[in-house]
């Protein structure tokens, strides 16, 4: 699944810079700063060695063209766009004698597994199979099979290039052969926890790696897999303190042998063809993903595309009412350190979501216009360990998280306590409207982005919500209603009093836009300050139209919080 990073151009700096100052209209007023800057911040990931060691393949995302394979120097310079058309290319993967590349990519109208020369030229396609999506095209150590993986699912295939017969292989993504071609590795998730196994090509074995095992975020990037030339260990992923750190696994004993110590986070690491090496995609939290190597040690990095700087976040931790560690990252610009600030509580997503050592351009965007943001980890976030992943928390410790994360922001001399705000998306959204229907004083202005707000007719009118409803809350609707009505905020309008924007895509296939609607309606009978956004054409994560959706926010919030 092709998975979100960032990256900056020349003329991208210029643009980010001259946005941090806000634009004055022909009548005086501030108009809201433009977030398209940061919407159109590239990103670089999926990098793949040449046969010889000598280039770099990977994928570079932006939304002007999507995602398309570049072609660089392992020793940097100006990279090559392969493909310059219309269609959407990733996932490169080459042939082991150097003479083709496969990818995916959307050329036919629907995303298939095709194979070109390394220079873009004869795109051939192989498969042919109905699925939403497909991707990780990984070459058989001979050059004649190709393994690759299907979504919904996900599934992988093995097929050859002669015979175009695909055939299922196992439940799984990341697909790496082994050296002697006998063996597959790949990651498989369950819920909130992945791990890495390991599968005869014949199908007759099965191995599990425990020592692979690591905490999953099914919205966000799952471990890679990449076997050593010796065939003696894997190099994964592996989710540590907020961060992607890469591993090195001795098969035989099921061993980590090395563990990768970076302050940010690491994407699709892969060893060089001489195995002296590893290629990866980096970011952290003031650095959009950029393509680096390193020795074995991950010491000696050496950028080889050039990322832009951003605000560096600060790893903190704050209490909870009931003495729980919340890890958090606090986002301060030195730009406006000489007056009070507004500020903000950032909620991710989830279950199992995380506020993580990565980049945010949206959290950027609001540091970039002078707020200070606290990104917590609340319960049921992962990344930080199984105390805090655990789901089946009560909705009052929760928000006991998010009301400690407020006082911890109101107690810092930088920040203007009277003007705090908070920002949640889908769980986060969800969680946003809870507490500020059970603690009204914490919050000067709220806004929620695709959040749920009745669970009860989610469940009975949405049957796609169900599994992760009844993953999330430990029973059905016949079985606990009680649970799923104490979880639904709609219930509680009338002891809201925090101004609030709800945003919403129309085609959310998620959480419904009447999720959002109702919210709404309920707070117009009680006659509440409130407004409702609805996007056009806006999925769940409003890919696409995240400029209209964070200016609307901007607004919203800079009016409420009288920001500057």
């Amino acid at each position: 699944m092709r998975s979100i990073h960032w990256c900056l151009s020349l003329l991208l700096n210029v643009c980010v810079l001259l946005s941090i100052v806000p634009a004055q209209s022909p009548s005086g007023r501030t108009k809201t700063p433009s977030y398209a800057p940061y919407d159109d911040v590239a990103r670089d990931f999926d990098p793949v060695w040449s046969p010889d060691g000598k280039q770099i393949m990977y994928v570079r995302f932006n939304n002007d063209t999507g995602d398309q394979l570049h072609l660089i120097g392992a020793d940097g310079g100006r990279s090559k766009r392969l493909f310059n058309d219309k269609f959407i290319y990733g996932h490169p993967s080459w042939s082991p004698d150097g003479k083709l590349i496969a990818f995916s990519s959307n050329r036919s109208g629907q995303f298939q597994i095709w194979t070109a020369k390394p220079d873009g030229t004869n795109p051939v396609q192989l498969t042919s199979i109905r699925a939403d999506y497909m991707g990780e095209p990984r070459w058989s150590p001979d050059g004649k099979n190709l393994a690759f993986v299907s979504f919904p699912g996900p599934r992988i295939w093995i097929t050859s290039l002669a015979e175009r017969e695909p055939t299922p292989f196992a439940n799984g993504q990341s697909p790496a052969w082994s050296p002697d071609g006998k063996r597959i590795a790949y990651t498989s998730a369950f819920l909130t926890s992945a791990s890495v196994t390991i599968k005869a090509v014949s199908g007759q074995y099965t191995t599990r790696l425990q020592t692979s095992a690591t905490e999953y975020l099914g919205a966000g990037v799952p471990q890679t897999v990449d076997w050593s030339r010796d065939g003696k260990r894997l190099l994964c992923t592996k989710l540590i303190e907020g961060a992607w750190q890469a591993t090195v696994i001795n098969i035989e004993d099921d061993r980590v042998e090395l563990t990768s110590a970076v302050s940010g986070s690491v994407f699709f690491p892969r060893w060089s063809p001489d195995g002296k090496q590893i290629v990866f995609s980096f970011e952290d939290a003031g650095h959009p993903p950029s393509i680096q190597i390193s020795n074995l040690a991950f010491a000696d990095r050496k950028e080889v595309t050039k990322p832009h700087g951003f605000t560096t976040a600060q790893l903190i931790r704050y209490k909870s009412a009931d003495g729980l560690e919340v890890p958090s990252f606090l986002y301060s610009s030195a730009k406006h350190v000489r007056r009070k600030r507004p500020a903000i509580i950032w909620l991710h997503g989830g279950p199992g979501g995380m506020s993580g050592n990565k980049f945010d351009a949206p959290i950027q965007y609001f540091v970039d216009q002078g707020f200070i943001v606290l990104a917590p980890n609340y319960r049921s976030s992962g990344g930080f360990g199984k105390a805090l992943a655990q789901l089946g928390n009560s909705p009052e410790k929760i928000i006991d998280d998010i009301a400690a994360g407020a006082a911890y922001l109101k107690g810092l001399p930088q920040v203007d306590g009277s003007r705090v705000g908070v920002i949640g998306f889908s769980l986060g959204g969800l969680i946003t409207l809870m507490t500020i229907a059970q603690r009204p004083e914490v919050f000067a202005a709220a806004v929620e982005f695709s959040g749920p707000s009745n669970l009860v007719s989610l469940y009975r009118d949405f049957p796609a919500s169900r599994m992760i409803l009844r993953f999330a809350l430990g029973a059905t609707l016949e079985e606990k209603p009680e649970t799923y009505r104490a979880a639904s905020p709609v219930n509680f309008v009338e002891r809201i009093e925090t101004p609030i924007l709800i945003i919403h895509g129309d085609d959310d296939e998620l959480v419904p836009i009447s999720q959002g609607v109702e919210m709404a309606e309920a707070l117009k009978s009680m006659q509440k300050d409130y407004e409702l956004m609805k996007i056009e054409r806006g999925d769940h994560a409003l890919r696409g139209k995240m400029v209209e959706a964070m200016e609307g926010a901007m607004r919203f919030l800079s009016t409420r919080l009288n920001s500057p």
